[in-house]
């Protein structure tokens, strides 16, 4: 980004560190994020809040879930 800058390119960004908490990858944009069809400071939808606090409860349980079947089905196997 510096070196577009230093380039003559001035609205050069780096965009993607700190998007929605970082978006798992990072762009180094020449012009602003518009240009290229991104969104200048994306926000999580409300709808997405919500589902994410009702299901958050239901992973939980089948995390545990699993890990019990797991610990059961190695103590069977270790019998044999």
């Amino acid at each position: 980004m510096k070196e577009l800058q230093r380039a003559g390119r001035s609205a050069a960004t780096v965009y993607g560190i700190e998007e929605l908490n970082g978006l798992g990858m990072m762009y180094v944009l020449e012009d602003s994020p518009e240009k290229y069809g991104l969104i200048p400071d994306p926000r999580i939808s409300t709808a997405a809040h919500i589902w994410d606090y009702i299901f958050k409860p239901v992973r939980e349980v089948v995390v545990l879930a699993m890990v019990f079947a797991l610990w059961v089905n190695k103590s069977e196997s270790t019998r044999e």
